[in-house]
């Protein structure tokens, strides 16, 4: 019996192709769409803000030094995961690469730790005219910059000078004095890349200060040392001073007492009025930091499109490609001239005449 067989115009066949496209077009559109629509888990809010621990880790150097450290560990956790991550997996596939390795080492490197220090500069920058609303009218770095030179003075004037108010004024005065002489200096000698760092992280503060604000502060900080240390030497808590920079003085002193005998209070004095000035750093660093947060937020997603879509997309990935294929032509060249070396070795030593002594054995 013969089967009865049907033909199929080319348009109906046609038609059919459009209708059901080919099984790989389907898997590669539906491997694109869900390329598409996966979301990193890694680059969650919630988780990508650990590398930024390390600026509240900055802040908070100043009066717990280990805790500011500590924080840089959530940084470096984050980071390292982030780029083993794309180092094993294609987005959702398990797909190692050390190519996709290396373009995350160099994408975080820039997008989580250098390019992100320009807006929080810039932040902390903005945010420094905040302290001016305080009776003192200074700025926040300006405030900063005055502090830190009170804490060197501190340190190295003589017990004489921190005994006397009218000595340890005027002294003080001469070395605020002296420091602003020598940011003028470095104004006209540092080249534009340290003006532009040094004026965004405050170096020139008090460079700009005017004088009788500068005045004010200098006597308001010779009233509260003073006030402190007399208080402390009665063994009195001064109300300005934490109960636990209290507690530190007078364990310090008894301490240094029962090792060297004699008046050490001035030791134990120098101590805590130079960590009663650095909480007034903290709480201005503190406020700078979350001004740079802020404008790094702001910022963040521009700073990882320009990352991803121009430094790793158009430079680093076609010279990863480029090195690529140099280093394979180099081996292709190399494993070649090897085989000729070798193929004309193999050739003298066949037409190597053979010892007439070893023929006749």
């Amino acid at each position: 019996m013969i089967s009865k067989i049907t033909f199929t115009s080319t348009e109906n066949s046609a038609a059919a192709m459009v209708k059901n496209p080919q099984p790989d077009k389907q898997d590669a559109a539906k491997k694109k769409q869900q390329e598409d629509d996966y979301q990193d888990p890694l680059n969650d809010w919630k988780l990508r803000a650990l590398s930024y621990s390390n600026e509240i880790g900055a802040a908070l150097n100043v009066i717990t030094p280990k805790l500011g450290a500590a924080l840089w560990i959530p940084t470096f956790m984050y980071l390292g995961a982030d780029i083993y991550d794309k180092y094993k997996n294609d987005k959702d596939v398990y797909s190692p690469s050390s190519k996709r390795g290396l373009e995350q080492v160099i994408s975080q490197s820039v997008s989580s730790i250098l390019l992100p220090a320009i807006p929080i500069l810039v932040g902390q920058k903005m945010t420094s005219p905040i302290g001016k609303i305080f009776s003192d009218r200074l700025s926040i770095n300006e405030k900063d910059a005055s502090i830190n030179e009170i804490n060197l003075f501190i340190d190295q004037i003589p017990n004489d000078v921190l005994d006397d108010k009218a000595k340890y004024k005027e002294h003080l005065r001469t070395t605020i004095t002296n420091r602003i002489n020598v940011i003028k200096h470095e104004v006209k000698t540092d080249n534009i890349l340290k003006k532009i760092y040094k004026y965004l992280n405050g170096n020139y503060a008090l460079w700009n200060t005017k004088e009788a604000r500068l005045e004010k502060f200098i006597e308001q900080n010779c009233n509260e040392i003073f006030e402190i240390k007399e208080n402390l030497e009665k063994g009195i808590q001064d109300k300005k001073l934490s109960k636990k920079l209290f507690n530190e003085y007078t364990a310090e002193v008894a301490m240094k007492e029962t090792l060297y005998g004699g008046d050490t209070t001035r030791q134990a004095l120098r101590k805590v009025l130079k960590k009663y000035e650095n909480t007034k750093i903290f709480r201005n660093k503190l406020i700078k930091t979350f001004g740079g947060i802020a404008a790094l937020i702001l910022l963040i997603k521009p700073i990882d499109n320009f990352t991803q879509k121009t430094l790793i997309d158009k430079f680093v990935d076609p010279g990863i490609d480029r090195l690529n294929e140099r280093l394979a032509d180099s081996n292709l060249l190399k494993m070649k001239v090897n085989e000729e070396r070798d193929a004309k070795t193999k050739k003298k030593t066949a037409e190597k005449p053979v010892d007439q002594s070893e023929q006749n054995s």
